[in-house]
Parts: C-alpha cells; sequence; structure tokens
C-alpha cells in the first residue's frame, strides 16, 4: 500500500492529501517482494495464528491550508495501542514527516483480522492556524454535521473500498459497510468535538483526518 489519501475535516471540506505506505516485512524486517511466494495468503484467515509484521509510513502531506500549516503533526493508534503515535511538527503547506513504525501482531487473531477489516485507520492531522482565518463552522449543529456532502463522502469511499477491498469480485459486503460507515460518522463527531475542544483552550488549532483502509 503506497497512496496519498485525502485529508477531511468535519465539514466534508478536502484540506490536502496524505502520503502513507504500509509495507509487508519478513521476520527480519526486510520488505516482502513479489517472488517470496511462501508469505502469501489466498485468504486473510490463513494468518490465524502465524506472526505478522509490517512497517507504517508517514511520508508526508500535500496542499494544506495556511491555516493548517504551522507545527503540523499526525497521530494515530492502532489496534491495542493505549498512547497515540505521533509525528514530529513541521511548519509547511507541504510536510515531510518521514515518520515511520514496525508493527508486530503474534499471532494473528480472529478479533484483530476482524478489526483490520470493519476499522479503516483514521490517522488524525493537527496544525495551528491564524487567529482571523478561524471558521463559524465550530458552530455547526449535528444535524449539519451529518449532512448530504459528508455521507456522499463515505459514499464514495465504501465504493473504493468495495472495488478494490470488498468480498469476491469486487461486491460490498453490506453488514461490513454499514459498520464501516456508523465508524466513520462516530469518527467524524470525534474530529468535530477535538477541533472544538482545540479552539476553545487555543483558537488558532484545528484538525482534520485522513481515512486509510487496513484490509
Amino acid at each position: 500500500f503506497d497512496e496519498s489519501v485525502i485529508i477531511t475535516d468535519y465539514q466534508a471540506q478536502e484540506r490536502g492529501y496524505l502520503q502513507v505506505q504500509i509495507v509487508p516485512l519478513k521476520e527480519n524486517e526486510t520488505p516482502i517482494e513479489d517472488e517470496d511466494d511462501d508469505y502469501f495468503v489466498e485468504e486473510p484467515s490463513e494468518l490465524v495464528g502465524k506472526s505478522m509484521k509490517y512497517k507504517f509510513n508517514v511520508v508526508g502531506a500535500k496542499g494544506l491550508p495556511p491555516k493548517m500549516s504551522n507545527d503540523v503533526y499526525c497521530e494515530f493508534k492502532l489496534y491495542l495501542e493505549d498512547s497515540p503515535n505521533e509525528t514530529d511538527r513541521v511548519t509547511s503547506k507541504n510536510p515531510d514527516w518521514n515518520w515511520s513504525k514496525v508493527f508486530t501482531h503474534s499471532p494473528v487473531t480472529d478479533q484483530l483480522l476482524e478489526y483490520l477489516n470493519d476499522e479503516p485507520l483514521i490517522v488524525k492531522v493537527w496544525g495551528k492556524q491564524r487567529i482571523e482565518s478561524v471558521s463559524s463552522a465550530q458552530n455547526l449543529t449535528t444535524k449539519e454535521l451529518k449532512s448530504v456532502k459528508e455521507k456522499e463522502k463515505i459514499a464514495t469511499y465504501m465504493k473504493k473500498v468495495s472495488a478494490g477491498q470488498g468480498g469476491s469480485g469486487g461486491e460490498l459486503d453490506l453488514g461490513a459497510a454499514l459498520k464501516k460507515v456508523e465508524h466513520m460518522l462516530l469518527m467524524v463527531n470525534e474530529i468535530k468535538k477535538l477541533s472544538d475542544d482545540a479552539k476553545a483552550k487555543e483558537k488558532s488549532t484545528d484538525c482534520a483526518y485522513a481515512v486509510i483502509p487496513l484490509l
């Protein structure tokens, strides 16, 4: 996985792109190559009971708005982590973090596979803005938050999941889709609360997020 994913605020407005990489690793932490057939499986369930290791890279971001270009950093928690992972803080509209961490799951469990399949990774992107650029969006109601535009964005995301990651023949698993939509809406509400709380403490701080499907 080596992609630039959209960074979005809680109003479903694009705020740039986040480049991330997920690199499968061997036991010695060297990348798994195409010719390493012994490491490939037909179904994720074949991983249960085995060890899985990969490197997660937060490479950088592109096209951030000026109001989020100061002290920019990313934050996320994966699976059962107690504390969040954070990149360095960079002042730029196109920050380069080149942050990486190796994750090991040994053994892989059914619970882990369910998490990887049902819950996309949410990477929060924090940045500081000028006071005069603070938007009146912090006065949005819950009804406005769950706007048609936000739902359309979630629908677009679900179509991508269906086409690239979904069940056989690219068909959408409705149950899994509903779980992902529910998770997305919960995260949008969390991002809104985080953003409001941050602005209440320091008017120049804002938060957006990027969604990364893991399976």
